[in-house]
C-alpha cells in the first residue's frame, strides 16, 4: 500500500479497520486477525500482534499475530515486565523505536531479547485502555526497515484505540480453547437490571458449582452501573473466585461465568476481604459483613498487603480496582 499522503487517505484507512471490527465485536480472535490483517497493510510492518492482558495470570494472551513461537512467549509472559513497557502504561501514548532515547533504549528487555536478536529495526508498541479506564491488552508492530520519519499512516493505530481496545476486552467466545488457568466449565446468566428480578441460566439449570445466582445478579448489577460494557469482573463466590464476562443484550445484562484462578496468589478469603475493602468498609464493617473477628480481618489485610507489596490499603484498593474485584451481595 502507498503511503498515504493527506488526512481524507489516513480517515479513510482507518474506517477500514474500524469496519471489520464492527462486524462481530465479540469474536475476538477472528476480528483481531482480520483487523491485524489490515492494519498491517495500511502500516506496512512485518509483523503484527493483538492480545489482551489477563489479571488473575498476570500475562497477555495473544488474540492474532504472525512472530515466531519465541517472540509470541515474550510477548505474552514477559514484556509487560521490561521497564520501557511501564512508560508506555504510564504515559498511554503509542511508543515508536525511531523515538527512543539511548537510555530507554538501554533499559529495555524487549529491544535486548526480541527486538535486536530479530533484527527489527523499527516498530511500535501500543498499550490500550478500555472506556472506564481499564488496561486490557497491547498492539506490536515490527518493521525490518528502518524508518527515519513518521508516516502519515503511522498515526491510525493510535486513531483505533478505542477500537482495538473494545476488540481485546469483548467476551470471549463461548467456542474454542479458554485462557490459561481457566476453567472449561462455564454458565451464562441472563441479569435483568432490576434488582426485584433473579437472574436465570440462558440454557440449562444453574450448575451446583455456581450456587446461589442471586448475589451474583447483585453484583453484576452494581458493576454495571459503574462501567462501561463489555466488561470483566472477578467476584468471590462460595468457594470460587469467579472471572465474569459482561454485555449488554437488549434489557438484559449477560455474563459468562468461569471459576479462575487467584491473582497475586491471594487466598479466596484474603481476595473477600480484598473486595471489602475497596468497596470502602472498615475493619469493623468488614468483620461483621463475613461473620469473622477484626483482628482476623487485620491480619488477612497484613497478608494481602505482603503479598501484593504495597504499604497501605489504598494501594491495595488500586488493585482491586485494576482486576475488577467486586464483593458478592
Amino acid at each position: 500500500m502507498q503511503e498515504a499522503r493527506g488526512p481524507e487517505e489516513v480517515m479513510a484507512a482507518a474506517s477500514r479497520v474500524r469496519e471489520i471490527a464492527r462486524r462481530d465485536p465479540y469474536a475476538s480472535g477472528t476480528t483481531a486477525a482480520s483487523v491485524l490483517a489490515v492494519l498491517s497493510e495500511v502500516v506496512e510492518c512485518d509483523h503484527a500482534s493483538l492480545a489482551r492482558w489477563h489479571p488473575a495470570e498476570r500475562r497477555h494472551i495473544s488474540l492474532a499475530d504472525d512472530y515466531s513461537p519465541s517472540q509470541r512467549e515474550y510477548l505474552n509472559a514477559r514484556q509487560h515486565t521490561d521497564p520501557l513497557f511501564t512508560f508506555t502504561l504510564r504515559y498511554r501514548c503509542p511508543l515508536w523505536l525511531r523515538d527512543l532515547a539511548p537510555g530507554l533504549r538501554a533499559v529495555s528487555t524487549t529491544i535486548r531479547d526480541v527486538i535486536e536478536p530479530s533484527g527489527f529495526e523499527d516498530g511500535m508498541t501500543q498499550c490500550l485502555f478500555s472506556s472506564d479506564g481499564r488496561y486490557v491488552g497491547v498492539l506490536n508492530l515490527s518493521m525490518k526497515r528502518r524508518r527515519l520519519r513518521l508516516r502519515s499512516t503511522d498515526l491510525v493505530p493510535a486513531l483505533l484505540g478505542d477500537c482495538l481496545a473494545a476488540i481485546v476486552d469483548a467476551p470471549l467466545p463461548e467456542r474454542g480453547a479458554p485462557p490459561p488457568g481457566w476453567a472449561t466449565e462455564t454458565c451464562t446468566l441472563a441479569v435483568p437490571h432490576s434488582p426485584q428480578s433473579a437472574p436465570a441460566p440462558t440454557s440449562g439449570p444453574v450448575p451446583a458449582w455456581l450456587g446461589n445466582v442471586v448475589p451474583l445478579g447483585h453484583a453484576v448489577r452494581r458493576a454495571a452501573a459503574r462501567r462501561i460494557l463489555p466488561t470483566t469482573i472477578l467476584v468471590p463466590h462460595g468457594r470460587h473466585l469467579l472471572e465474569l464476562r459482561l454485555a449488554h443484550q437488549g434489557n438484559m445484562i449477560i455474563a459468562t461465568c468461569r471459576s479462575g484462578p487467584h491473582p497475586a496468589g491471594l487466598s479466596l478469603r484474603e481476595l473477600q476481604v480484598l473486595a471489602e475493602l475497596s468497596a470502602g468498609h472498615t475493619n469493623h464493617e468488614i468483620a461483621a459483613r463475613l461473620f469473622v473477628s477484626s483482628r482476623t480481618v487485620a491480619t488477612h489485610i497484613e497478608h494481602i498487603l505482603a503479598k501484593l507489596g504495597v504499604a497501605n490499603r489504598a494501594a491495595a484498593a488500586s488493585h482491586a480496582g485494576a482486576w475488577g474485584l467486586e464483593t458478592s451481595g
